[in-house]
């Protein structure tokens, strides 16, 4: 067994904390320079105005604690409606960093500072964010998790946010990671599952030995802290559901939270992403009850039956089967955790058999997911990667603890080819990462990524792959709310292919995604057909969809596009 192996057994993730009118101005993609040369993406942070720099709170040098080895996620969201996503950091210990921020979209590839005014910038030690109109009132929501408090910002509509945790009754204490915004119940609104992590504090056990270097203890130390469903009352608050739902975690120290419709049935489904035990399969009964099926599933552990270190993760069907794969971030030196959906609610572990397990063992993975970098019409994988331990080059030279992040492209028939290096230097400049959110923040039909790392500066990556594909996106919308439109089936067709996507926010590690659903043509450059099954079974049909645009979808048919 390797140096590497051997480290990583012992510290598991040992802070793995693991039809169309004309478009308006604001779907005009930006005018920006000519892209670099020899890359697929380029960093446009400080051009972009977005500086930030996460704050860990590392006071022993090079020792951190399970919590300083954490890290942030990362989101996107439109909280104006102007059509531009904004971007919202959430940064770690307080005392030595300038809290969360909130970077509003101004257009032409710029954003501004608006933490203060806007009132979002929580100085708690952040762990990650979702979104979610829970109040239904049109309006995008910020739910911000943390070691200790959480906390969830009601949208006013004119730039501003008010605290609304005491009145909702969703603060949840202890050490919360991912959550995500459902209809658990099936009664139309928006409920909230808050993934925890593990019992620590200043009187816990801060560091352990491991191969003779000092640093985060596993996480296996700690007992686990249970996960809860928030379950909306339709009058602003919430109240505990988790124990009648069935959700029981006992052993579960969540770092990644998923919610789709995995065996189609018309019942949003939950994953989740355990640090070194079983990751749960929760199969949405109805009636706002789920059972636990990630054992008989497949999905409950890797190859040999051994437990993940899971953070990140994502849902996608990247070998265009019809049935919805899973990916799962993981420690050096295991194998990422793919699982291909083979339908009937069963899964097979596809990591080697899909060309990424050599590469994906070498690095530590957080932020994971999958999307269409090219416009090509498949899903193509994005991570970003870096160690827990600043330490670990002394173990193994071969391990750093800054890593690089890597790009798979989809080659079909189930295989992904290593784009990395041609996705540029600034792509895969080393760097300790942790957080990945994806969103078109230029509307120029391309999916940019903004990336958050552990005590130093975040990134923006600007998406410029040169081709000729073609492209459409969906801005889904519902009179009754956001609880009729997350979890939507959305298919568009062109004369030679279908392509099937749902309508979702909350994957990879701890953060938020565009809401917008996104597909790649390839060369199809004819009108498209649309298809929306909304989450209470409603469908909607629109035929001659002129592409290269976004559009507005909503009950009714297709609205001009904006």
């Amino acid at each position: 067994m390797s140096v590497v192996r051997r480290f990583a057994l012992g510290l598991t993730a040992a802070g793995a904390l693991s039809a169309c009118g004309p478009r308006t101005a604001r779907d005009v993609p930006i005018s920006h320079p000519a892209r670099s040369q020899g890359g697929f993406f380029r960093d446009v942070t400080a051009a972009a105005g977005v500086e930030f720099r996460h704050s860990n709170g590392l006071t022993r040098a090079l020792h951190p604690n399970l919590l300083q080895t954490t890290g942030s996620g990362c989101g996107v969201l439109d909280y104006d409606g102007d059509g531009l996503l904004d971007l919202y950091l959430v940064d770690g210990s307080h005392p030595t960093g300038g809290g969360n921020r909130l970077f509003h979209n101004r257009g032409e590839g710029r954003f501004e500072d608006v933490t203060g005014p806007a009132g979002v910038r929580a100085q708690q030690y952040g762990m990650g964010c979702a979104v979610g109109d829970y109040n239904a009132d049109g309006r995008p929501d910020l739910y911000v998790t943390n070691y200790g408090d959480n906390v969830l910002y009601r949208n006013n509509g004119d730039g501003t946010f008010t605290d609304a945790t005491r009145d909702a009754g969703v603060a949840a204490a202890g050490w919360s990671t991912a959550a995500a915004f459902f209809d658990a119940d099936g009664d139309r609104d928006l409920d909230l599952y808050v993934g925890r992590y593990v019992r620590f504090n200043e009187k816990s056990k801060q560091l352990c030995e491991t191969a003779g270097v000092m640093g985060g203890c596993n996480p296996a130390e700690y007992q686990a802290e249970p996960d809860i469903l928030y379950v909306n009352q339709g009058n602003g608050k919430f109240t505990d559901g988790t124990a009648r739902a069935g959700l029981r975690d006992p052993n579960g120290r969540a770092l990644g939270v998923l919610v789709d419709d995995y065996d189609g049935d018309g019942r949003p489904d939950l994953f989740v992403a355990n640090d070194g035990s079983a990751c749960y399969l929760f199969h949405n009964e109805g009636g706002g009850r789920f059972k636990e099926l990630g054992v008989p599933a497949g999905v409950a552990y890797s190859v040999g039956g051994r437990p993940l270190a899971s953070m990140g993760c994502d849902w996608g069907d990247y070998d265009e089967d019809g049935h919805l794969d899973l990916v799962i971030g993981s420690f050096e030196g295991e194998i990422e955790g793919l699982y291909r959906g083979l339908g009937g609610g069963l899964f097979v572990f596809s990591a080697t058999a899909a060309g990424i397990a050599e590469a994906t063992s070498r690095v530590l993975t957080f932020g994971v997911g999958f999307f269409d970098y090219d416009r090509d019409g498949d899903l193509d994988l994005a991570q970003v990667n870096g160690h827990v331990h600043p330490l670990i080059e002394t173990v193994d030279p071969e391990a750093p603890y800054r890593q690089p992040r890597q790009l798979f492209e989809n080659e079909g028939g189930g295989r992904f080819k290593d784009v990395s290096a041609a996705a540029g230097g600034e792509f895969t400049r080393p760097e300790v990462g942790r957080g990945l959110a994806f969103g078109d923040y230029d509307n120029d039909g391309r999916v940019d990524l903004l990336v958050s790392n552990n005590g130093q500066p975040a990134v923006l990556l600007r998406n410029e792959v040169a081709n000729a594909n073609h492209w459409l996106g969906l801005r889904l919308s519902h009179p009754r709310g956001e609880a009729y439109v997350l979890g939507a089936r959305v298919t568009v067709s062109t004369g030679t292919h279908r392509w099937t996507r749902f309508a979702r926010t909350a994957y990879s590690y701890a953060g938020a995604n565009d809401p917008r659903v996104f597909f790649g043509l390839g060369a199809n450059a004819g009108a498209a057909a649309v298809e929306v099954r909304w989450p209470d079974g409603q469908k909607t049909r629109v035929a001659g969809v002129a592409v290269d645009r976004y559009i507005d979808v909503a009950p009714g048919g297709l609205p001009a596009a904006r």
